[in-house]
C-alpha cells in the first residue's frame, strides 16, 4: 500500500488519476508518453513544458492538477508555475496571476485548492504581503475558513498599522463559524482602511462587544464622511460597553448630535487611547476644544477616572475653569495635575486667589510642584 503522506504532489496526482482511469476502464495508453516525458528530469525544461501543453490539450483538468503539483514539488520556482498560470488564464480568464506565488495561484482556483489545501495552508508564511492582503479578501468572499489562518499570519508579521490591526486581531481570534460572509468582508475591508457604507450594518448587527471598538476605529481612520457618520450613529444606537466611549458618545448625543460628523473622529481617537499615540489624542482634544466651554465638560472627563484624560482636559481648558475647581485640583494626588492647576491659575490675582495659592504652596511637599509655584509672581522670595 502506498503511503500518500510520503509521496510527492505529482506522484499523488498521477496515482489518483491512474486509479480513476482504471476504475472507469479508460485507455490511458495515448497519455502515457507525455506523462513520462513531463516527469523525466533529464529532459530540457522546454521539452517537459511542451509535453505538459500536449497533455493539457488531451486532458485539461489532469494537466492543470499536474502542473500545480509540479510547481509545488519544485517549491514554486519558474519551471512549471508560468504554465500553470497560462492554463488558468485559458480556463477562467483570470489575468491577475502574474505577480502571485504558486500558493496564491492555487488558492485562487477552487478545484486546485480542494486538491492541495493542506500544502497551501502550511505555506502562508511564504506568502508575500500583497498575497496575504489579496488572500484575506478572496477567502472572505469565498467564506472559506482558511481566512483565520491567513489572519494569524498577517498578525504575526505585524505589518498592519495599529488601528487597522484590530480588525485582523478579531479575524484571527474569533470562531469563524459565528461570522457570516458579510461580516467577514466588513472585517477584512476594515483591516485595509477601505470600509464601505454597506459594511456598517453588518458590524452594527454583530452582538460581540468588539463591534463597538471596530466601529469607533472606522470613525477614527476613514476619510469617507458618510461612512464615518453611519459608523458613529450605529455606535450610538448600541449600549456601549466601555469607557470613555460610553460617556463621550452620550455627551455628543445629548449636546451636539447635529455636529457628530465633526466630532466623531475626535471622540473615537480619545475613546481608543490604548491604540492612539499621545499626539493623536492631543489633536483630538484640539478638535473638541470649542465644545469644552465650561466646568461641566471638564467634570465629565474627571468623573471618568482616567488620569491621562483628566490631565489632558485640564491642559486644554484649565484657563477657563473657575477658581474653585482649580483650588480643588491643587490637592489632587497626582503631582502633574497639581502642577497644571497652578499653571492655569496664573494671571488670577484676587485676594482670595492669592490666599489659596499661598496655603497650597505651604502645604505642598513635592519640589517639582513648588518650582511651578515659584515661577509666578505669587510667592514672595522670603517664602521660597
Amino acid at each position: 500500500m502506498l503511503d500518500r503522506k510520503k509521496m510527492s504532489h505529482s506522484a499523488r496526482i498521477i496515482n489518483d488519476w491512474h486509479g480513476t482511469m482504471m476504475k472507469s476502464g479508460t485507455n490511458i495508453g495515448p497519455l502515457a508518453p507525455p506523462i513520462l516525458q513531463i516527469l523525466d528530469n533529464s529532459l530540457p525544461i522546454p521539452k517537459r513544458q511542451a509535453e505538459l501543453r500536449t497533455l493539457h490539450d488531451r486532458s485539461p483538468i489532469f494537466a492543470l492538477y499536474l502542473s500545480a503539483a509540479l510547481g509545488l514539488d519544485t517549491k514554486g520556482d519558474y519551471t512549471f508555475t508560468p504554465i500553470l498560470k497560462s492554463f488558468l488564464k485559458e480556463k477562467s480568464g483570470n489575468n491577475d496571476l502574474d505577480e502571485k506565488s504558486i500558493y496564491a495561484v492555487i488558492l485562487s482556483e477552487k478545484d486546485l485548492l480542494l486538491q492541495f489545501e493542506e500544502a497551501v495552508s502550511a505555506s502562508f508564511a511564504d506568502f508575500s504581503e500583497n498575497d496575504l492582503a489579496w488572500g484575506m479578501l478572496f477567502l472572505a468572499e469565498q467564506n472559506n475558513l482558511l481566512l483565520k489562518n491567513v489572519a494569524n499570519e498577517v498578525l504575526a508579521r505585524e505589518v498592519v498599522p495599529t488601528f487597522k490591526r484590530e480588525f485582523v486581531r478579531v479575524l484571527a481570534g474569533v470562531d469563524h463559524f459565528s461570522l457570516n460572509k458579510k461580516l467577514k468582508l466588513a472585517l477584512v475591508r476594515g483591516s485595509t482602511g477601505k470600509t464601505r457604507i454597506d459594511d456598517i450594518p453588518a458590524l452594527g448587527r454583530w452582538s460581540n462587544q468588539e463591534a463597538e471598538r471596530l466601529l469607533l476605529i472606522i470613525c477614527a481612520i476613514t476619510e469617507d464622511e458618510k461612512v464615518r457618520n453611519n459608523a458613529f450613529a450605529t455606535v450610538a444606537q448600541r449600549s456601549v460597553s466601555f469607557e470613555p466611549a460610553r460617556t463621550l458618545v452620550r455627551w455628543v448625543q445629548n449636546n451636539y448630535w447635529k455636529k457628530k460628523g465633526s466630532l466623531a473622529k475626535a471622540i473615537a481617537v480619545i475613546s481608543l487611547q490604548d491604540l492612539a499615540s499621545d499626539e493623536q489624542v492631543e489633536k483630538a482634544f484640539d478638535i473638541l476644544l470649542p465644545y469644552l466651554k465650561d466646568e461641566k465638560a471638564f467634570r465629565m472627563f474627571e468623573k471618568l477616572g482616567d488620569e491621562k484624560l483628566s490631565l489632558m482636559a485640564l491642559k486644554k481648558v484649565g484657563k477657563i475653569l473657575p477658581d474653585t475647581v482649580l483650588f480643588e485640583l491643587l490637592k489632587h494626588k497626582r503631582k502633574e495635575v497639581r502642577m497644571k492647576a497652578v499653571e492655569s491659575l496664573r494671571g488670577r490675582n484676587g485676594l482670595h486667589v492669592l490666599q489659596m495659592i499661598n496655603r497650597a504652596y505651604e502645604r505642598e511637599k513635592d519640589p517639582d510642584v513648588k518650582k511651578v509655584f515659584e515661577k509666578s509672581s505669587w510667592i514672595r522670595k522670603d517664602k521660597k
